[in-house]
């Protein structure tokens, strides 16, 4: 058989290289050559062996958000990425040009209505990680109506969570979730002079077989402090689970699109 794609072992320790790309770095073969079975050249012949996988995947998120009376809101974003999560960063920052990443994070910004007046990646030329940092101006970031402010809580990029599987009458095939990743998500909104919180908002918390997810909520200063926690867990389950996966990332879909409700003093 013909392969793409030429790796690199070091004997002494389990360390692979990625030959055919220049892209990652030393030690880290990508997402998409992990767990192959491959043929394994030695001093000793040819062995079938697997590629190792990666389990340190992690982002964590800072956002804080100067939230205008009118609605409108500067934001700074700062994300940090590591294994996994870090790829598509990489990515950007070797092949696209400053425009077209732009572009990019307006596909994946979960507020459209976005004017992005600084993005800057950074990438670890040694390890596995990357880092964004964005600052936006939204005009529309919480929708007003009378005396009221709806501010949403869903991070600004969002790239870890799951759209709610599809609802299905007879699922035919079982579940195979081929990574686990931890995300690490803070939110800082500081609230306009005039405006309050109108009720006490609650902190909650999910957990099953195919993840944990918690959000707490904190005020200070006129200052909403939000910290969620979103882990998701590697495993195969059976079809008859997948209702009950369906209602974790619903769950979870649900908070992440509540809003906090303000109120003029």
């Amino acid at each position: 058989p013909r392969g793409k794609k030429i790796y690199f072992k070091r004997k002494e320790i389990d360390e692979w290289i990625e030959c055919t790309s220049s892209n990652y770095p030393l030690g880290y073969i990508g997402q998409s050559n992990e767990n192959r079975e491959v043929l394994l050249l030695t001093e000793d012949g040819g062995k079938i062996k697997k590629t190792p996988t990666t389990t340190n995947n992690k982002m964590a998120i800072i956002t804080k958000i100067d939230l205008k009376e009118k609605g409108d809101a500067n934001i700074h974003l700062k994300l940090n990425s590591e294994g996994h999560p870090h790829e598509i960063f990489r990515y950007w920052n070797t092949y696209l040009s400053e425009k077209d990443i732009q572009e990019k994070l307006r596909k994946i910004i979960s507020n459209t209505s976005i004017d992005i007046s600084h993005a800057k990646i950074i990438v670890d030329e040694e390890k596995p990680k990357s880092s964004l940092e964005l600052n936006v101006y939204s005009p529309k970031f919480s929708s007003k109506a009378g005396k009221r402010l709806f501010v949403p809580i869903q991070t600004l990029i969002d790239t870890y969570s799951m759209s709610p599987p599809q609802l299905e009458n007879e699922r035919t095939q079982g579940i195979f979730l081929n990574k686990e990743i931890l995300v690490e998500d803070e939110i800082e909104i500081s609230i306009p002079d005039n405006y309050k919180v109108e009720s006490e908002l609650e902190n909650k918390e999910i957990e099953s077989d195919f993840g944990s997810y918690s959000i707490t909520f904190d005020i200070q200063d006129n200052v909403i402090f939000i910290k969620r926690k979103v882990t998701k867990f590697k495993g195969e389950f059976s079809k008859d689970k997948y209702e009950e996966f369906r209602t974790h990332w619903l769950e979870i879909s649900n908070i992440n699109h509540s809003k906090i409700v303000l109120v003029q003093k």
